[in-house]
């Protein structure tokens, strides 16, 4: 519908949502039928679904409960099957913290006010689904991590399906942290990993970690999303970065300070969730302006010289500056 909707980035303390559409911004809290708010997502069929104390959909008007059995959950996480069939990531039971620090994770399927249930995990050290992502060859992949960011022991991520069951991955794996914030799998079929200590690349048999020595601004990158163009951009808390297969590109805004989430509207206008609020940044499509200054190849070549050189020539060295 052309508007933008986000929400505070605690899955524990977000009691409202807020709808901007490109000129004021309304906020929908527990009196327009919003309770605990942990994940926002449109579905195919493009209703928006909130995820938090149980399962809500907008209509238009105001947010309704869909979730019929079991009444008494905390969602953290949705995402969509190869079938459109909605998946879900919760624990049931009391929403207090007393809940968390001791319920299973739970995973299902959701259809007509009923959830599938799928699998759980057992829950050793207050953690939460973080994220939930289809996998293109089958299942789907879940991050999980803890509350408690002081504990050692987070989680890791793990991919489920009906042919294989249950695999979990973790820094012994080669993991770059065991606290995932966020996973995404893009049109290669390569697994993006946001963590709390840098990015990994999962293939499904190795990892390739990237950290700030990779040229990442900060080592804790919050969110993925991968770019239409093919590119993937990361949200970090020293800002956001887009990754075109081989470097990590800052993009340098004042405006723009620590990015929890990433979206992109219908005029290729990125929208960033950030610690002092919402941000629309603009790309540019014109490529940065530099001034050649020397070029060696079998011989140096300045400006204005005529460039021709051997096939053979071994290795190009270009010198410029940005202008």
């Amino acid at each position: 519908d052309g508007k933008i909707w986000t929400k505070p980035s605690s899955p524990l303390i977000a009691k409202s949502v807020v709808r901007y559409d490109g000129e004021r911004a309304d906020i929908f809290d527990e009196q327009c039928g919003m309770a605990l708010c942990s994940a926002l997502y449109r579905d195919s069929t493009h209703r928006l679904l909130v995820g938090g104390a149980g399962l809500m959909h907008y209509d238009g008007a105001g947010f309704h409960q869909l979730l019929v059995d079991p009444a008494n959950i905390l969602v953290y996480a949705l995402d969509e099957d190869h079938r459109g069939q909605l998946l879900l990531g919760y624990h049931e039971g009391e929403r207090n913290a007393i809940a968390i620090l001791k319920n299973p994770l739970h995973f299902a399927r959701f259809a007509d006010g009923h959830c599938e249930h799928l699998f759980s995990l057992q829950n050793k050290s207050a953690l939460y689904i973080s994220a939930l992502a289809t996998a293109r060859r089958s299942g789907f992949w879940f991050g999980i991590t803890s509350f408690n960011q002081l504990s050692t022991e987070g989680a890791g991520f793990g991919r489920w399906s009906e042919e294989e069951g249950t695999t979990l991955y973790t820094a012994a794996d080669g993991l770059v942290s065991d606290y995932v914030l966020d996973l995404v799998e893009d049109a290669a079929g390569l697994l993006w990993i946001a963590t709390t200590e840098g990015i990994s690349r999962f293939d499904g048999v190795s990892f390739v970690n990237f950290t700030t020595a990779d040229g990442l601004p900060s080592n804790r990158v919050h969110c993925v999303y991968p770019d239409p163009s093919g590119q993937l951009l990361f949200g970090t808390e020293a800002g956001a970065v887009r990754y075109d297969g081989q470097l990590f590109q800052t993009i340098r805004d004042p405006q723009i300070d620590a990015v929890y989430d990433i979206d992109q509207d219908e005029e290729g206008r990125y929208w960033f969730a950030t610690s002092t609020g919402a941000v629309r940044y603009t790309p540019s499509n014109i490529p940065p302006q530099v001034r050649i200054r020397q070029l060696l190849a079998d011989k140096s070549y300045l400006p204005g010289d005529s460039i021709q050189f051997s096939t053979s020539t071994r290795q190009l060295v270009c010198e410029y500056q940005g202008m």
